[in-house]
Parts: structure tokens; C-alpha cells; sequence
């Protein structure tokens, strides 16, 4: 069987592991206890949080991933 890696696991995970530098909340993630957690793990590990709302307004400035 697959060891599955989590992104909040011990262990390191995907947000800590720092392939990443950048996270994108959509709307509604404030009521998904996944998404919470993975806001406050980007959120200790310093990674840029864009979020819905300034996702739009961002346009062409939005970063490329």
C-alpha cells in the first residue's frame, strides 16, 4: 500500500517541506476544518495566502504557478 503524505502529517508534509511559496483560499474555506488547518499551517511556514476575493482583482499581477 501507498503511503499517503499529508499536507499537516508528521513528518514534514507539503506545506513544510518548501517546494511551495504560495497557498490560494476559495471562498467557503473558513467552514472546512481541512482548509482552516491548512491556513494556519501556511500561515506558520510564512507561505503568501491569496484569497478569493483579491485573487479577481489581482489580474495580471496574479502569480504564476
Amino acid at each position: 500500500m501507498r503511503e499517503r503524505k499529508s499536507l499537516h502529517g508528521s513528518g514534514g508534509g507539503v506545506i513544510r517541506s518548501g517546494h511551495l511559496t504560495d497557498i490560494f483560499m476559495t471562498p467557503g474555506w473558513e467552514r472546512s476544518k481541512g482548509a482552516i488547518l491548512e491556513h494556519r499551517v501556511a500561515k506558520r511556514n510564512r507561505l503568501e495566502i491569496h484569497y478569493y476575493n483579491n485573487i479577481i482583482q489581482l489580474g495580471p499581477q496574479m502569480p504564476r504557478i
